[in-house]
């Protein structure tokens, strides 16, 4: 397994620092006190996508029919690239935290507590999460550059819905603090079993995937 996850970083060590200058610039431009969520979630989604650069090399490649031939099982290929979707989105999201309170430090119009970090490196990491492995099984169905173009409405329509109800809530009703304890509380479980669901589909789609 270790094996397998080093393999993915070395495939795209040459993209880490180009991501790096883009997350950190971007991150960057926010100037307002209630962006270091966005901050996060945006690096998590870009240092997270990188798991299909991975797939790409493998398909490329054919390293998964040549993996057929050492002692490793689908459920562990497919294990990996899961681990390795976590690891990248929580370093993209620990680098907007990062960048986040280097920014309140030159801008004194962005504050930032323990409890926001805290709560925007989980919240962020596991949106990285989710969001980048939906894409594993379409990858798996479809192929690498099916999945290029679906990629954009994968990813793109779930974010416009969440900043649509963040934005329709905000403006139309008053939200007690009670109500977003329990949305800190209830999302994160929530993100947890559907990334999970998202592995067994995976791990299924892959099983019956003729090499």
């Amino acid at each position: 397994m270790k094996g397998l996850i080093l393999k993915d970083f070395y495939l795209i060590k040459k993209h880490i620092v180009l991501l790096l200058i883009i997350v950190i610039a971007f991150s960057f431009s926010f100037n307002e006190s209630n962006t270091i969520i966005y901050q996060s979630i945006f690096s998590a989604l870009i240092t997270g996508s990188t798991v299909m650069t991975t797939f790409a090399y493998d398909e490329q490649r054919k390293w998964t029919r040549f993996a057929q031939t050492m002692p490793i099982s689908r459920k562990q290929y497919i294990c990996s690239k899961f681990l390795f979707t976590i690891i990248m989105s929580t370093m993209g999201a620990a680098i907007g935290v990062i960048t986040s309170f280097i920014a309140s430090l030159i801008n004194s119009n962005i504050s930032i507590n323990a409890s926001s970090v805290i709560f925007s490196l989980i919240f962020a990491t596991l949106i990285g999460v989710s969001l980048n492995t939906i894409l594993i099984p379409l990858l798996l169905k479809f192929g690498v550059e099916k999945t290029r173009i679906m990629r954009f409405f994968v990813l793109g329509i779930p974010m416009a819905v969440i900043v649509l109800i963040t934005g329709i809530l905000k403006e139309n009703f008053e939200i007690s603090q009670e109500f977003i304890l329990g949305l800190k509380f209830i999302i994160p479980i929530s993100l947890i079993i559907f990334i999970y669901i998202i592995y067994l589909i995976s791990v299924r789609i892959f099983k019956k995937k003729d090499i």
